[in-house]
């Protein structure tokens, strides 16, 4: 089986380690093969980003981490993955990493505790994840006037539900981080 359409950004390479992984990932999840070898599972769990060291972070970090769902093949210079990205966690199916840049991250098959944040991925794949938020973020403004008259109305219809909502107490966090910036009027 080829999986070469629909990834033109994939090498040749690539293209056939993404073969052998989805085959390695159906015949471990069908209990046929006991551990998945260098087709690794990694998870990054999030929570509240309250402080950075990094610059450059979007004003829609928080909203990005703990509330958006994406899914992306991605690949570069010598790695591909599968980023698969839902509230609070990033799932990578590694196709061709370099594992040694990936620490305190791999799912173990036999035993390990999800929490860990201490973990450290590479310096590319953190930028990835920054570019993925300042994206959505554009697409979030984006959005109709319309749509936003829609939003308004059913927060205003019940302003308490909203107020205790996950989503608002999210909007804060990072209007907390990042003030004025992270609201858009």
């Amino acid at each position: 089986m080829s999986i070469k359409f629909g990834l033109p950004h994939f090498t040749s390479s690539q293209i056939n380690e993404a073969d052998k992984a989805l085959e390695t990932w159906r015949l471990f999840l069908l209990g046929q093969i006991k551990h998945p070898g260098k087709y690794q599972q990694h998870v990054l769990p999030f929570d509240i980003v309250s402080g950075s060291s990094m610059l450059e972070l979007p004003t829609n970090i928080n909203r990005y981490l703990l509330s958006s769902v994406d899914i992306d093949p991605v690949a570069g210079n010598h790695q591909a993955l599968v980023y698969v990205k839902i509230p609070y966690f990033i799932f990578i199916g590694g196709i061709q990493i370099k594992p040694e840049q990936w620490k305190n991250t791999m799912i173990h098959v036999n035993k390990g505790i999800i929490g860990t944040n201490k973990f450290i991925i590479p310096q590319s794949f953190g930028n990835y994840i920054i570019d993925k938020a300042k994206k959505v973020g554009e697409l979030q403004k984006s959005i109709s006037k319309n749509q936003k008259d829609k939003i308004e109305k059913a927060v205003l219809n019940d302003l308490d539900k909203a107020i205790n909502s996950e989503s608002f107490k999210i909007m804060q966090a990072d209007i907390e981080l990042f003030g004025d910036e992270a609201f858009e009027k």
